[in-house]
Formats: structure tokens, C-alpha cells, sequence
């Protein structure tokens, strides 16, 4: 299935966007850690219950690195670090952690891989320098599809069945 987006007109002020249309995903359905668990018990020898404790503690050791200021790495999905939002203030010895931090939120990076594509040669020292591209495993491939060409479902069962 393609990754839906429709569009949407920037209606900010005062900006270089402002009156242009920029794609916005769209999101069909959230699938759960049970449905998850479910599939992946149909296509490994691992059963639903093992699965889901492992995704279970998988959550709750990954909140403990996060809160103690570490990154996690899942190979071959990404990172996952917190973030902070605050205000800011004109001398750092005035800052107060509580009253200034006003969000914490989770940064997410999608792992990626690189490949070599080639060499290139410096023009300064005439050596070969391995010339290669960064690709996103997750969305490698994604297909899309805008919401103004897709059928509603009721509307698709009228043309089926007339």
C-alpha cells in the first residue's frame, strides 16, 4: 500500500511559502503492539507472548536509557533520544531547569545505510576520494498516493455493485 498524503495551503503570514501547497501524510489507522505482535508470531517460529514481553520490556528499559540521557540505537530501525523545548533567557545564570524547560519530547532518526556508488577525484590533490549515498532503510521504496485520487470506500462499493 502507497503512502497517502493530500495537500494543504501554507496560510501563514509573512512567509515565502505562504499561498503554496505542501503534501501532508496520512495516517489510515494506528496499529497497535497487539496486532504488531500478531504478525510478526505469523511470520516467525517465536510465539505471541514471548513477543509481546519482549516488546513490553522493550518500552520500559527504553524509557529508563532515554531518562538517564542516553540514545538508543534499534539496528535497522533508528535512534530515539529526548529533546527539550525552553525558553530561552539573556544570562545562562538565571536559568532555571523548572521554570524554563517547558517540554521534553522524543527525536526519532530512521536508521540509514551507505553505500558506495563510486569514486570521485580531489582537483586540488588528484587522489581518489569513495564517493557514497546515504539511504533510508524505513522509506526506501515508499510509494504515494494523493487522497483527491482515492475512491471512499462507500462510493468504490457503488461502482462494484451498481
Amino acid at each position: 500500500m502507497p503512502l497517502i498524503y493530500k495537500l494543504a495551503k501554507c496560510t501563514r503570514k509573512g512567509n515565502s511559502a505562504t499561498n503554496k501547497f505542501f503534501a501532508h501524510a496520512m495516517m489510515t489507522e494506528t496499529v497497535s503492539t497487539e496486532k504488531l505482535a500478531q504478525e510478526m508470531q505469523n511470520t516467525c517460529t517465536v510465539k505471541l507472548g514471548d513477543i509481546k514481553a519482549v516488546l513490553a520490556e522493550l518500552a520500559e528499559t527504553m524509557k529508563i536509557k532515554l531518562q538517564n540521557s542516553m540514545r538508543v540505537h534499534l539496528d535497522g530501525l533508528g535512534s530515539f533520544k529526548l529533546g527539550v523545548r525552553s525558553i530561552g533567557v539573556a544570562d545562562e545564570k538565571t536559568f532555571n531547569a523548572n521554570a524554563n524547560i517547558k517540554s521534553v519530547h522524543i527525536n526519532f532518526q530512521p536508521s540509514t545505510t551507505m553505500h558506495h556508488v563510486g569514486s570521485v577525484k580531489d582537483a586540488m590533490t588528484g587522489s581518489l576520494k569513495s564517493k557514497s549515498v546515504h539511504i533510508k532503510t524505513m522509506a526506501d521504496g515508499v510509494s504515494y498516493t494523493n487522497t483527491a485520487t482515492l475512491v471512499a470506500p462507500a462510493a468504490a462499493a457503488a461502482v462494484v455493485n451498481p
